[in-house]
């Protein structure tokens, strides 16, 4: 792979440049500590640690190329992108996906609040969570046991209900946008035409 071959060639430049960087810097346990150029070694220190972190940046940003290549897109554990031509599909499901979540969370209140008043202890509220609604115990002991800073139990849903107003709104805008197709228009300014379109496609405003 051409990606592939670029990548190690210029590691090994990099690599080779920290190691040279490197190498030029002394220790004083061998030089000893009398007449130590201090101020020479700190800058070759400081070449030493530029080299290591465009190293080390080297590998970071071949990971970030090498994952949009594989999923232009983004990954599922990824935002969803407007110009995903799955979009639409995938914000239906994560809205369908927290309703869920929110009626798990108001039937593991009701559980809570029954419970309480039966005198339970958090082990066995977390157990009839689970067992009832399917949340995981970790998620089900975050509203059973109670910080230092609570006072009251429970499952909060204020924020997914404002996360699914807010993907509501997104999919109503990318449904119209879809609907109106491409659409461009061509604007005359003192450089000269210039085409602005609304590229449906890729959910994108390109000025041409």
């Amino acid at each position: 792979e051409p990606e592939i071959e670029a990548f190690t060639r210029r590691h090994v430049e990099l690599t080779r440049r920290y190691w040279a960087a490197e190498a030029r810097c002394m220790n004083w346990f061998i030089t000893g500590p009398a007449r130590f150029p201090v101020a020479r070694n700190e800058k070759r220190m400081k070449i030493s640690d530029a080299r290591r972190a465009d190293l080390a940046a080297h590998s970071a940003a071949a990971r970030k190329a090498a994952k949009r290549k594989a999923f232009p897109h983004g990954a599922d554990d990824e935002p969803i992108r407007s110009g995903d031509p799955s979009a639409l599909q995938r914000i239906m499901a994560k809205i369908e996906d927290l309703a869920l979540s929110i009626d798990k969370m108001k039937a593991a209140n009701s559980i809570v609040r029954r419970m309480e008043k039966d005198g339970a202890d958090d082990a066995a509220m977390i157990a009839a969570i689970v067992a009832r609604t399917g949340l995981s115990a970790e998620v089900a002991a975050r509203g059973v046991v109670l910080a230092d800073w609570q006072w009251k139990r429970g499952f909060d849903t204020a924020g997914s209900r404002a996360e699914i107003r807010r993907l509501q709104g997104r999919l109503k805008s990318l449904t119209r946008m879809h609907e109106r197709g491409t659409q461009s228009q061509e604007v005359v300014t003192q450089a000269g035409a210039v085409e602005i379109k609304e590229n449906a496609d890729i959910a994108r405003i390109q000025m041409i």
